[in-house]
This record gives C-alpha cells, structure tokens and sequence, in this order.
C-alpha cells in the first residue's frame, strides 16, 4: 500500500516581541498551575552567642533564608558574636509550597576565599499559616547540618526570628484599599476621575484615556460620582479579566505585597522600581522611557523615568488637568505625591532600591565615604559624603552642587530662549 501522507509542516515560530514590551516578557510571580494563598513574612532579628570563627574569635554574621526555591540574605554585620539584623524578607505561599519549611543558614562572610558556614536551622511554617494571627516570635538554637563543626553543636549559637502570614483575602483587600488611600488626596475616602487617571499610571495599566472615562462609570455602581475602594474591589472581582485589564498583569498585587505588609505601604511600593522589581535588570522593570538628545555629542538615547515621576509627568499633561499645572487640584495632588514619596524614601525599607539605583546610574560608589550596604534610608545614601580629594572644586565660576544633567548657555542671550529637547524655539516660531 502507498505510504500515509506527511504531516502538514509546523507552523512558523512566532517573532519575538519587541524589546519595548517589557511588561509582557516578565516571568509570572505565580505560575498558571499554582494556587495562591498568601505571603509569607520573615523578619530576622538578631543573633546571640555565634561561633567564632575569624583569628580573634569573633565572625562577620549574615544569614540566607530559603523557602522552596526562593533564597534571600541579609547583610553581614562585621566583628561580632552577637549581631542584629533587623533583615525583613516575604515569599509567596501557594498550593505547592505550603507544607515547606523556612531554612536559615548562618555564615560568617569572609574578604578573600568561600565563606565559612556557622549553623542552620529549619522552621516549620504549619502554626503560623494555619492561623495567621501576627508575627510569632522564636529563638531558636542553629544545628550543623552539613557536618562541618564535629561536635560542636551547642556552640553554635541561637538567632531570634518572627514569622507572620497574610492570607489571600486580606492582601487583596489590603491593596485596594492602599492604592485608593494613596491618590485620595482631600481625605474623601473616595478617588474621582483624575485621582483614578493617576492610580491608573502608576499601575501601568493598559487602558487608553479614552477608556478611563468608560471604566470610571463601570467601577461607580453606587453613580454618586465617586469610586470608593470597595466598588473597586467588587469590579476588579466581577469578572476573570479585569484585573489584568486594569493593571496589565495579573501579578501586581503578589509584588507589591513581597514589598509591602500593610494598606499604607501600597502606593509607596508600587511607585519604587527596585524595591518592586528587586531581581529584574534595569531593560526588565517595566515603564515609561523618554529619547534624551546630548547637544555635544548630538546623539540620542533612552532614559527610564522612575514609577513615581511618570505619574507625576501623567499628572501634569493629563487632559483631565486641562495641562495646567497651576489649578489647586493638581497642585495639591503633586504635593501629596512628592510628600509620600519622601516618606517612604526616609522608610528603612526604602534601602532595597539602592542597589538598583547605583547599577542603573552607574554610580562610581569607590567615591562615596561610606560602604553602600551601611546606608540605612535611600535618602541617606542619595545626600551621601564623598571621600576628602575624590571631586576637587577647582577656581571654575560655576560648579554644580549635584550629579545632575546639566543645562549650560554660552550667553545669557541663548539662555532667554525656550529650550526642548536640544532645540531652540522663538514666539514667531511657535
């Protein structure tokens, strides 16, 4: 008999998306096959009575945490047997991870060469997800449990640690009525359709502005003209695609709450780019990039603008705003948001967007007089001293105070010109 005829040909591999569609390329937080049901909150302590092992027989103490296949580590804190931490790090806690436990592994960091392991222990999580009632302190004594001590197992030490949990439920609740206490600026309790425009920015959400005004009336189901965090919870939840509809990614709220614990702290996290996305590469985080054009050189090249200044920028140039920033409402809006977000940047926990910031600028840290890893807000690290000699102000008439991008006019009849994007524009023109 003839042969059976050939299959048909595989179709053609679909084209790679463009390097611009970051948001789509991100790996998802939580794959499709798992089910979530929360966050998983450790925060370290401190350390007592450690072995010893440098030549003075004291150590440089750091610890790594692991949850399943996820790993964080604290600093090292140098010369002591009894360090403090105060290192707070979360996982997200599904249907496959569950039944883990939480290792810590103890290890005393060393200049040259491998560093030398102190102890471990692990944590069983069944208590505090079982009945997730605030954080639930232990001591707990570290065991050799890789064999390299020989005995010395009650020298090892004990660490102080807390454990919390944050159900499904009370994160989604928790960020939406964050978010809506965010860019409720008056206190009303309620967000309108500029507030919302604003919320829709920073969330990066794919909704044009001519949807903005359609979606606004569909989320108001009492229609009293204003849209409360309950009704935008219940819209969110009415239907299986409108949260990636109105976030552009059904991971949103997961990475806000491996940044944040409470309500307060959604809108502070959703707007710092490295604490949101603290493994992805600068091209990775997703938003907002402008074409800045060097008038020297005369090339061009691409910027990301943070989170919060895109905001900002949407906020001024919205059609809602009428593009005046001089009206009460808009001003009061940007002064809220520059407030919040100095807040937050005074935050401790703002210090997990510096690593980042310093990759991304290209910072040249051998300058500053402090070691990164001791700054303990990013704002103390922003107004960071230099080391004497590191930048010499010479006898130039003008210095800049500031790493900045620079505008500089050759007379004072160039500087009277309106300058945009490195061309020159006179009243005639416009």
């Amino acid at each position: 008999p003839p042969p059976p005829p050939l299959p048909p040909p595989p179709p053609p591999m679909a084209p790679p998306p463009p390097p611009n569609q970051q948001q789509q390329q991100q790996r998802p937080v939580v794959s499709l096959v798992e089910v979530l049901l929360g966050v998983l909150r450790v925060r370290l302590l401190r350390g007592r009575a450690l072995l010893g092992l440098d030549l003075l027989g004291n150590s440089d103490p750091y610890v790594e945490v692991v949850y399943g296949t996820e790993k964080r580590r604290c600093s090292s804190v140098r010369n002591t047997r009894s360090p403090t931490w105060n290192f707070t790090c979360r996982f997200l806690v599904t249907s496959v991870t569950e039944k883990l436990p939480v290792a810590l592994h103890v290890f005393d960091w060393d200049r040259v060469g491998k560093d030398d392991y102190i102890g471990s222990v692990e944590i069983s999580t069944a208590n505090v997800l079982g009945s997730p009632m605030g954080a639930v302190p232990l001591t707990l004594g570290l065991d050799d449990l890789r064999g390299e001590h020989k005995g010395k197992h009650a020298q090892l030490g004990e660490v102080d640690v807390e454990l919390s949990f944050i159900p499904k439920k009370d994160m989604d609740i928790a960020f939406w009525k964050g978010l809506c206490q965010h860019f409720d600026t008056n206190g009303s309790g309620a967000i309108d359709l500029l507030e919302l425009s604003l919320m829709v920015a920073a969330l990066q959400s794919p909704i044009t502005k001519e949807e903005l005004s359609t979606l606004y009336s569909e989320i108001d189901q009492s229609k009293d003209g204003k849209v409360s965090w309950s009704e935008l919870k219940a819209w969110v939840e009415s239907a299986t695609g409108n949260l990636q509809r109105l976030t552009g990614s059904r991971d949103t709220i997961c990475r806000v709450f491996l940044a944040a614990d409470t309500a307060e702290e959604v809108g502070a996290a959703l707007l710092d780019d490295g604490r949101l996305h603290p493994k992805e590469s600068s091209a990775a985080i997703p938003g907002m990039t402008i074409m800045v054009r060097d008038r020297i050189t005369g090339k061009s090249f691409e910027e990301r603008i943070p989170s919060s200044i895109m905001v900002a920028m949407r906020l001024i140039y919205s059609p809602w705003s009428v593009r005046v920033a001089d009206t009460q409402q808009v001003k009061r809006l940007l002064a809220h948001l520059t407030e919040s977000q100095g807040r937050h940047y005074n935050d401790p926990r703002s210090k997990a967007s510096i690593p980042e910031f310093v990759k991304y600028h290209k910072l040249n840290m051998a300058e500053s007089l402090e070691p990164v890893e001791t700054f303990v807000t990013f704002n103390e690290f922003f107004y960071r001293k230099l080391k004497p000699g590191a930048r010499i102000i010479d006898e130039s008439p003008v210095v800049s105070a500031a790493d900045c991008r620079l505008s500089a006019f050759a007379t004072i009849t160039d500087a009277t010109k309106i300058w945009i994007k490195g061309k020159d524009f006179t009243v005639s023109k416009l």
